[in-house]
């Protein structure tokens, strides 16, 4: 699980990408980065750490770009910070660059196929092989044609599975933006418009568009790619659809409580479930003192738990603030060292 994001507009997209790439810090804290084109050539910036140390110097900034994508990363398959770093991107025979938060089950049949061709991954990073089949299939067309792109999606589809969200830059071509088959991952589409600025943006959730002054227009279905041209023009198709399996962890933990998903608050349904799960302790007749949750996710599903129980609900864990999200972090010996110095008991509740 990583975050993503990318925008499009007939303006420098620079100032909105690092709002929204500072938004998307609780979706991954190992490693951040920026790709942007000004309609001639790529200038990437990304490292290892968080976004604000990554963009500590603001040189990467003087520069004029209508089209740009960015990520966090929290690695779930490679171990090199640096290396495994997002976005990637070709130059050559056509510029394309990727960003993706999700799963390839498939990766490490996909790294021994390129292997055999003699097409060896220059990274551990599972994005690679996505980045490889679009460029692929691209550098068959001098001029690139929205169906050519969408037949590029298809052929990821075909070759990469798992469950993924994918924001890319095609030269000549524009922004695109899909999501697997089944919609497991999500991805959100906005815009924005002031004073004669127009434009588009995708991100992994709504808040992250939201806070750079977007207005969220809908969810991408599953299978569905989304081109946004240079000129703004979007032109969208259902590429390949099967049953919608959206991850229950960004429900219960992983978005923020202000995002908005398939047409839901976030925070409304985890207050949902506090109420679902009343009724299930209800059944078991057990008795509670009192409901106490581990912050900050379970607050709100505690809350109603304990107004449907009749108990009292007292916080008895205060989080250190100054301490990154423990879930996230790229080891269970980093994080077991963390939640001690992040959470520590009210003795008195």
């Amino acid at each position: 699980m990583c975050g993503v994001i990318g925008i499009v507009s007939n303006e420098s997209v620079l100032r909105d990408l690092l709002i929204g790439l500072t938004g998307l810090q609780h979706r991954g804290q190992d490693s951040a980065g920026l790709l942007s084109f000004d309609g001639q050539q790529f200038r990437c910036k990304k490292g290892a750490g968080l976004v604000d140390e990554v963009f500590r110097n603001a040189d990467f900034f003087n520069h004029q770009a209508n089209m740009g994508i960015g990520h966090t990363r929290y690695p779930t398959i490679g171990a090199d910070l640096e290396l495994d770093a997002q976005p990637m991107f070709v130059q050559f025979p056509k510029k394309v660059g990727v960003v993706h938060n999700g799963n390839l089950t498939n990766y490490n049949q996909l790294r021994s196929q390129y292997d055999e061709r003699n097409r060896s991954f220059s990274s551990t990073c599972d994005v690679e092989p996505i980045l490889h089949v679009l460029a692929e299939q691209l550098m068959r067309h001098t001029i690139v044609q929205s169906e050519d792109v969408f037949a590029a999606v298809q052929s990821v589809f075909n070759d990469c599975k798992g469950a993924y969200s994918v924001v890319s830059i095609i030269a000549g071509a524009g922004l695109l933006a899909f999501c697997d088959p089944h919609g497991i991952r999500p991805i959100v589409m906005g815009k924005k418009e002031s004073d004669g600025v127009k434009s588009v943006g995708f991100a992994s959730e709504s808040v992250v568009l939201e806070s750079a002054g977007f207005e969220m227009v809908r969810d991408l279905l599953p299978g569905e790619a989304v081109l946004v041209s240079p000129e703004l023009v979007v032109q969208s198709k259902i590429v390949e659809q099967k049953i919608s399996a959206h991850c229950m962890f960004e429900w219960v933990y992983f978005a923020r409580p202000e995002s908005v998903m398939q047409g839901k608050e976030v925070y409304g349904v985890r207050l949902a479930l506090g109420k679902s799960l009343a009724k299930l302790w209800k059944q078991t007749g057990l008795q509670a003192d009192v409901v106490i949750p581990i912050p900050d996710t379970s607050r709100s599903a505690g809350l109603t738990l304990a107004e449907e129980l009749g108990l009292p609900y007292r916080e008895g864990l205060i989080k250190n603030r100054y301490i990154g999200r423990t879930f996230i972090m790229n080891s269970q010996g980093k994080r077991e060292r963390s939640v001690r110095l992040k959470l520590n008991p009210i003795k008195s509740e």
